[in-house]
This record gives structure tokens, sequence and C-alpha cells, in this order.
């Protein structure tokens, strides 16, 4: 009886997500809100189905007679049940995000969302999952099996260290650690991830998968899934990472990270594409042309030096495409982010320990969000320089870097020190607890290394003064976007008992603290403008006149109709008009 709810719980949670996973919008027209509303609403269905199959259990299955053992017989199966749900939903979930089609970044929004939602609203699961209703608690340890065990029979069956086995060499992998148990591990395997029985069924089922692999869900389970599935004989801790909650938490944290890691990649690949055709247009530019026509083709009017200074580099504003990408990265996350999300998911923090939580920073969805954004727009950026600006800088293209004017090398030097110090010393958030910020740093520390050598040859210590003053210029001006990004600017804050007399500061860049002006384009036409056609001329002069014509005739029909319906003494007085 036990069974047959929680498995009917399984489907109907899993086909609920299926339809909305469906009717869900593409990714440009998604809305945070309606993501939020409509995974909180299948988080909470699960937590009260369970709520509910625990209650029904209790008045049903507890008998007057015997009632202390029925009910601790209860309470083991309970349990049992509990794990074996979870860890074939969360098995579900990951193979449901393995196949690839048109709503991919979608799928990855939304199950992200659920999994941070079930991390912190199923109320149920520390009730359920009681350690001191696990069978090796109730019934001793006797025939059962350590997680150790499970473990090396996982990784004697991972060949290929991926984290991942298929359901066969599972089922293979059990039945050696279960070997001189009463347990029969391929059956375990095969009854909680409700897979076809052995015989004909399971041969047919293999042949399938093994002839058209994409035509059917990846057939593979973790080491965590396993640790779940096999509960009823498993050593589970009573507490800590390897208790049936803690592997629940650990699972649901990978799935996690895993979905907005993807969402956020999938998300600002047009952002990339584009900051990659601009970055290589740049580094052919600067490498092909001379000093004079860059001067003239990327330098403002005002900051152009004589032709017979051309040695002498002029320092713009930062890359208008370095520029972009950022403020798309910030866009991206403005658009994706409810109000919600910027509460804390738990109440307190002994809530939280309750539920499995055991860090001391509790992440909001903002904070996942963010960081996803965050890690994948550094690696967004990496991968373009490495990709344009390293075979430059080491000289296997031609031209290459070295050929460049000095206005060019410190326009490169500009770019890549703005990248650093908005990743790096702007950024008061982090990029989470994965550290996968690690190799994007080395590579822009190794570039901006190669590109100091040119600098010092082209470039002296006012040229690096310069562009610090672009940074502060354009930190200043784009502070309104880079703030939900990268968290407020310590140093440029003020306190609000000091805004009124704050208005006559000098600021740090020259500007005005409230008001600043647009950032210069950093390119200029290579062509001066020609004067128009008069044909054309005399077209748009016809135009303008037309549009006055067709504006004082509605004014006349407006006024004409408010006489022809009459209003007493306004209507007399347009008459005379």
């Amino acid at each position: 009886l036990l069974t047959s709810s929680f498995q009917s719980v399984h489907t109907k949670v899993v086909s609920t997500l299926r339809l909305s996973l469906t009717n869900a919008p593409p990714l440009s027209s998604i809305l945070p809100h309606e993501a939020y509303r409509n995974t909180l609403h299948i988080a909470s269905e699960l937590d009260s189905a369970l709520l509910k199959v625990s209650d029904d259990a209790h008045e049903l299955l507890v008998h007057a007679e015997e009632r202390d053992e029925s009910e601790r017989r209860l309470r083991q199966s309970l349990y049992v049940q509990t794990c074996e749900i979870m860890g074939r939903l969360i098995c579900e979930l990951r193979r449901m995000l393995l196949i690839s089609d048109n709503f991919d970044a979608v799928k990855q929004l939304i199950v992200g969302r659920l999994c941070h939602l079930l991390k912190f609203r199923l109320t149920a699961l520390p009730t359920l999952l009681d350690p001191n209703s696990s069978p090796a608690v109730l019934h001793g340890t006797v025939g059962m099996i350590s997680l150790m065990e499970l473990s090396s029979a996982f990784d004697l069956a991972d060949d290929n260290d991926d984290g991942l086995i298929t359901f066969q060499e599972a089922m293979e992998a059990v039945d050696s650690a279960f070997s001189g148990t009463q347990f029969h591990g391929a059956e375990m395997v095969r009854e909680t991830l409700l897979l076809p029985s052995a015989g004909d069924k399971d041969r047919a089922f293999k042949v399938s998968a093994a002839s058209s692999p994409k035509a059917v869900t990846p057939q593979d389970v973790t080491l965590n899934e396993l640790t779940l599935l096999l509960a009823r004989g498993l050593r589970h801790e009573t507490s800590g990472e390897y208790s049936a909650l803690g592997t629940i938490q650990n699972s649901l944290d990978s799935m996690i990270t895993a979905c907005f890691q993807k969402w956020a990649k999938e998300t600002l690949r047009p952002s990339s594409a584009s900051l990659s055709t601009r970055v290589k247009n740049f580094v052919t530019m600067a490498c092909s042309s001379s000093e004079e026509d860059y001067q003239r083709m990327y330098c403002s009017s005002d900051s152009l030096t004589p032709v017979v200074q051309t040695s002498s580099p002029v320092v713009s504003n930062v890359s208008p495409h370095v520029t972009s990408f950022l403020v798309d990265i910030s866009f991206t996350l403005n658009r994706s982010v409810c109000p919600s999300d910027s509460l804390l998911p738990v109440p307190s923090k002994d809530y939280a320990v309750a539920m499995g939580v055991k860090d001391a920073d509790i992440p909001r969805m903002i904070d996942m969000i963010r960081w996803a954004l965050l890690t994948q727009g550094l690696e967004a950026v990496a991968h373009v320089l490495k990709e344009h600006v390293e075979p430059a800088l080491q000289g296997t293209t031609n031209p290459a870097m070295k050929d460049s004017g000095p206005s060019g090398i410190a326009q490169l030097k500009n770019d890549l020190s703005f990248i650093q110090a908005c990743f790096f010393e702007r950024n008061r958030h982090g990029f989470g607890r994965g550290g996968s910020e690690v190799g994007p740093k080395e590579e822009l520390q190794r570039l901006s290394k190669t590109t100091d050598i040119l600098v010092r040859r082209a470039c002296d210590a006012n040229t690096l003064r310069e562009i610090e003053e672009q940074h502060k210029y354009v930190l200043e001006v784009c502070d309104l976007f880079f703030s939900s990004l990268f968290g407020e600017d310590v140093s440029a804050a003020v306190p609000l008992g000091d805004l009124g007399g704050s208005v006559g500061a000098t600021p740090r860049s020259g500007a005005t603290p409230l008001f600043h002006p647009p950032l210069a384009s950093s390119c200029r036409f290579p062509l001066l403008p020609i004067q128009a056609d008069r044909t054309l001329s005399g077209v748009q002069a016809r135009g303008k006149y037309k549009e006055k014509e067709e504006a004082d005739s509605r004014s006349e029909s407006v006024g004409g109709g408010a006489v022809r319906a009459g209003f007493g003494f306004f209507s007399n007085m347009l008459k005379k008009n």
C-alpha cells in the first residue's frame, strides 16, 4: 500500500513538471515570477502529498493491539519509501535535463528553481527521515552494507570516472556489493527505479537503448541516487552529509549549480558571440593600422595627437564592446529575478539545520543566479581573449600585436585591466563555492603579463594613470547598472546624512556625483559626411509639410465634432471663433 502511494506521488509530480516544461514560453519571454510560482506550486504539492501519505498511513496501518510494534515498522517503511521516492525523483530530474531540445535553457532554469525550493520547502522530510527510524537503528546492521562498500563497487563500475553508471552496470555493482546478504541488489535497483522485470522486456529495453541511445532518456545513475534507492539495505549515517537528508541536500546542490550554469551559458551566448566579433575586429585593426589611422578611427577628436607626435599613445574610454557585455550580464540578472528571489529561503538557521543544510551562509535564489552569470561571463571573456588576443600577443598571426601602435597597445591594456578590476575587485558577491573562476582568472593574468611587456615598451607612467582615470569614469557612469551585478561600490557610497552636503563635493573623476555624461564613442566614422541630394531634401520638406497639414486637419475635425455635438455656452464660443 505504501509503495503504491509513493509511486503515485512520484508519477503526479513528474507529470506536472513535464506539463509545465511543455507549456513554458521561450527563453526570451519567460517571466521570473511565473517560473517561481509554478515551481513553488510543484514543491508545495509534493510536500503536501508526503505529509498526507504519512498521516493516512498512521491512521490506517497502526493497530491498537500492537501499537508500538506496528508504529515502529511503519516509521521504518516510511523512511525507506521516502528515501526511494527522493532518489527516484532526483534521478528523473537529472536525466530529464540531459535531453537537448529547443527549450533546453528554459528547462534548466525551471528545474534549477524547483531544486532550490525542494531544498527548503519539503517540511515533511525531517520527520519522515528521522535517523531513529532507519532500518539500521530499528533492526540492527546485520546483513546490511556500509556506504564505503557501495562506493567501492560503484567506482569499479565507473570506468570513465564521470560519476555515472548505466542501469545495467548499477545492477551488477549492487549485486556484488550485497553478495552474502539476504538482499538481491539487482532486484532492488529494478524495483526502486520502476524498471521492467527481468526477461524479454528487459532484454528488449537494453537492445533498444543501446541501438538508439539519443532517442531515449539517458539510463544512468549516480552514487548519491543509489545511496537513497538502496535505503532498505544500506547503513546511513545519523547526521552529516552521508545521512539521508545530507545525501538529498548534496544531490540537490549539484543539480542547482549545474542547471544555473548551463542556463547562464545559453543565455549569454548572443552577447558572447557579439563580444567575440568585436574583439576580433579590434585586434585586426590594431595590428594592421598605422598609429595615425588608428587614432583617426578610434580616438576622439579632442584627444588626437599631431602627426609628428604619433608615437605618443592616446588613451580612450574602455572599449564599448567590453562595457556592453558587462551591462548585458547585468540586464540578464535584472530580468531573471523577482522580489521573492531576494528573500532568504528559510525562516531561521535552526530550520535550515533541521532540513539538513549545514552551510553558515544560506544562498538566496538571486545569489545562485548571479554567481552563475558571473562565472559564465568570466569564462566567456577568457575564452574570447584566448581565441583572438593570445595569438596576436604570441606573434602567431600576421601582423602581430607587437606591430601595433602605442594607442592600440594602450587600449588593449585598458580593456584587460578593466575586466580584471570588475570581476575581481569591484565584485562584492564572489563566484560561489565551486571555485570555477580559478582557471579563467589565471588565463586573464597570463594575458595581462604578456600585454605588460608591450606596454612597457610603448607607454609611460602617464598612460597608466590615464587608464586608471578612464576606469573610474566608466565605473561611475555605469554604477547604476553594475551595482546589481557586482554589488554596491563602497568607496563611492555616500551616507544618507551627507547627501545634502555632498552636492558640492568634488568627485574622483571630475564628474558630478549625481549626473554623468554618456560614454563617448571610441570609434569615429572613417568618412566625412557628404552633402545630401537636393531631391532628397525636397522630399523631406514635403513630408514635414504633409505632417503639418494632417495635424491641422485633425484639430479642425475635433473642433467641428464638438460644435455638432453642442455644449451650450462652449458651443457658442467655438462658433464665434
